[in-house]
């Protein structure tokens, strides 16, 4: 069970980055940042492209929405955020903010527990800086998603009903603004989608007035039905970790091809989020990387995607799918994980997206 995983390769691969089902969990190959170091990782050695890159401050968000932080422009700007906050994370530029990650215990018992087995007052930092900042602070609740017994929860009414009392009093005793949902075994073929969105109405009956509920959901399958859209503050949808390899990251072909299937089957562009990793991988598969230490060993120009052996979104991308958030009228986008971005320099990347989709 990815729980008894090693804390690297958890806090590395275990969220979003396997959505297609194909998780690196080789130790070695999963090197992340020091949450406190502001996103260094390691990176292979090897030449790789030089440049440089531009960006410029921001502002403050605004309020506004269902259950969380809008800024005037109405669309969202989610920050996961790792067990501990790095230093220099741009608060300011997020709508909101994910701390990450419990999942249930096993699939026969809906107990939260962190994932790496850690203390769950350890979240009271990020919490803090969070509310510090204006924004709602969220927890994010997971599964492997190549565990498809616990698809077997919400079709199991007692089970059903215990993880939703469970959210509820990990709320109630942390003080989170609300729950994303990273229920990655929802991949798997056992998945009952009207039983999903029935769970998801429940705990939105369940849940206090304006706290958030949202998601981070599969690129290539839809797993709610249209109709639950309007139990979700948000649907993030996770545009990259998609084949091939060399392009992981996701492409346009690749941001387009997954907006469209899930706006297509009838939920609202205004509650879709598009996915942006700020991760690198090796070109032919594997590996975790931060975008910063890519910077920092590769100086990679804004056009870039590749340096050394590494693919990543480079600036220029990432400015274009955030332009293409507010030209096909989608409700903003995600980025996984704040962390891992070169923070506190013009070459931030959630910087270009805020100067792109955040208050003008």
């Amino acid at each position: 069970m990815k729980a008894r995983i090693g804390a690297l390769v958890l806090a590395a691969c275990l969220m979003h980055a396997c959505s297609d089902g194909s998780s690196d969990t080789t130790p070695d190959a999963a090197i992340v940042p020091d949450a406190g170091s502001g996103g260094d990782a390691s990176v292979p050695d090897g030449a790789g492209d030089t440049g440089g890159g531009a960006g410029q401050g921001g502002s403050d968000a605004g309020q506004g929405g269902s259950g969380g932080g809008l800024p005037p422009s109405g669309l969202r700007i989610v920050g996961y955020l790792g067990y501990d906050l790095a230093s220099g994370v741009a608060l300011d530029q997020l709508t909101s903010g994910v701390w990450e990650v419990v999942q249930p215990t096993d699939p026969s018992d809906m107990t939260l527990v962190r994932v790496d087995g850690g203390d769950m007052g350890e979240s009271a930092a990020t919490l803090t800086a969070c509310q510090a900042a204006g924004i709602p602070c969220m927890f994010s609740l997971y599964t492997p998603w190549d565990e498809p017994a616990f698809n077997e929860v919400f079709t199991t009414p007692a089970l059903s009903q215990e993880l939703i009392d469970n959210i509820v009093t990990l709320m109630d005793t942390w003080g989170f603004d609300g729950v994303d949902l990273d229920w990655e075994s929802d991949v798997q073929s056992n998945l009952d989608v009207t039983a999903f969105s029935q769970f998801v109405a429940e705990l939105r009956t369940a849940l206090p007035a304006g706290k958030i509920i949202g998601t981070a959901s599969a690129p290539n399958k839809v797993t709610f039905d249209p109709s639950a859209a309007q139990d979700f503050d948000y649907i993030g949808v996770m545009t990259y970790d998609v084949a091939p390899a060399a392009t992981w990251y996701g492409t346009m072909d690749d941001v387009q091809s997954s907006m469209d299937l899930w706006a297509d089957a009838g939920f609202p562009k205004d509650k879709l989020v598009l996915g942006i990793s700020f991760a690198a991988r090796y070109a032919t598969g594997g590996g975790w990387f931060s975008y910063a230490s890519v910077v920092d060993q590769y100086d990679p120009a804004p056009g870039d995607n590749a340096a050394g052996d590494l693919v990543f979104n480079g600036i220029d991308l990432v400015t274009e799918k955030a332009q293409w958030i507010e030209d096909n009228g989608f409700g903003g986008a995600f980025v996984y994980t704040v962390n891992l971005d070169k923070l506190n320099d013009p070459r931030s990347l959630l910087q270009h997206i805020y100067d792109t989709i955040g208050p003008q």
